[in-house]
């Protein structure tokens, strides 16, 4: 009898104690419910320093140039971007300066300074970093951007937009197979001579705009290489697109030694005019390179038109 009395008393007790922590727990779901209910909806961000040249031309590309209260010194489109106050280099921006412009968001591509999150994020700003190695990055960079600051339904307008240029530029090589089309050797700088290898954005541009680069197996973004490799290559064409600008270029490239018998010398097919912010901005405008460079690649009359030799006049 003491023994069925004390477990009836064990029963009943775990019986209570259950219908307590229940008790409890909703007590705690109602007040959370209640309280986000009662909570104000987050308000975008009205302060927003930008700490990449990409990052500047997509938010004036969203309508929001004037909420841009800093930028880095290479952001420079479009030109209103010249009148933003400037918070230092790319990747490493001078702190106390950017801290005195009182931002609630910052917004980078990349940096050098990797405790500077935290530090922004310490002092109660708060951070945005997108990756855009190549265009579906690019597109999610862009969606990811249009959620923070309050505008996804422009950011999603502007991607279909971006999308639907790489589909027209697309059309101009349309059922060409993959084994003639142009090989393309991309230079990015001379000395020493720097290409764009497959994990590049570059890579991606030149795919897109329906080249074959020929540095595609390099693993590394930007390796340097052996100038007698390009020899061995012997691309179809060569696109030029320094950081810098660099004079006469196309010449110098038809100069060096052993490079008189590559085919895109012969041909005449070194690329050199097209502006490089279309090329290595991985931006907005990055579509208008795409374009603009499978128009070089694949002429409406191919086979009759000759593309520009070395040294004339650059597009407009």
């Amino acid at each position: 009898m003491i023994r069925a009395h004390d477990e009836r008393e064990r029963c009943w007790s775990a019986a209570i104690l259950s219908v307590g922590v229940l008790a409890v727990l909703s007590l705690v779901l109602s007040a959370r419910v209640a309280q986000a209910e009662g909570e104000p909806a987050r308000k975008p961000p009205q302060r927003i320093v930008s700490l990449a040249p990409s990052v500047t031309e997509m938010l004036f590309g969203l309508g929001l140039g004037d909420r841009i209260v800093g930028a880095t010194d290479y952001c420079d489109y479009p030109p209103e971007a010249k009148k933003i106050p400037r918070v230092g280099g790319l990747g490493r921006p001078n702190l106390e300066r950017l801290l005195s412009m009182a931002p609630d968001m910052v917004i980078a591509t990349d940096l050098e300074r990797k405790d500077l999150p935290d530090a922004l994020r310490r002092a109660g700003i708060e951070v945005l970093l997108l990756k855009i190695g190549n265009f579906a990055e690019l597109f999610d960079a862009e969606r990811k951007m249009g959620e923070a600051v309050g505008e996804p339904e422009r950011a999603a307008r502007q991607v279909r937009e971006m999308q639907a240029q790489l589909d027209a530029a697309a059309k101009l090589y349309a059922g060409v197979p993959r084994d003639r089309l142009p090989r393309v050797f991309i230079e990015v700088w001379s000395d020493p001579l720097i290409t764009a290898g497959g994990a590049s954005f570059l890579d991606d541009v030149v795919a897109r705009a329906g080249g074959v680069n020929v540095a595609h197996d390099l693993e590394r973004d930007y390796p340097t290489i052996n100038p007698e490799r390009v020899v061995e290559w012997n691309p179809d064409v060569i696109l030029l697109c320094y950081m810098t600008e660099a004079k006469d270029a196309a010449a110098q490239v038809a100069g060096r030694i052993g490079w008189s018998g590559i085919k895109a010398v012969r041909e005449r097919r070194v690329i050199a005019d097209i502006s490089p912010d279309s090329l290595l901005r991985p931006g907005p405008r990055l579509v208008a390179g795409v374009e603009r460079l499978a128009e070089r690649l694949h002429p409406p009359q191919a086979g009759k038109a000759v593309p520009p030799a070395p040294g004339n006049p650059p597009e407009k």
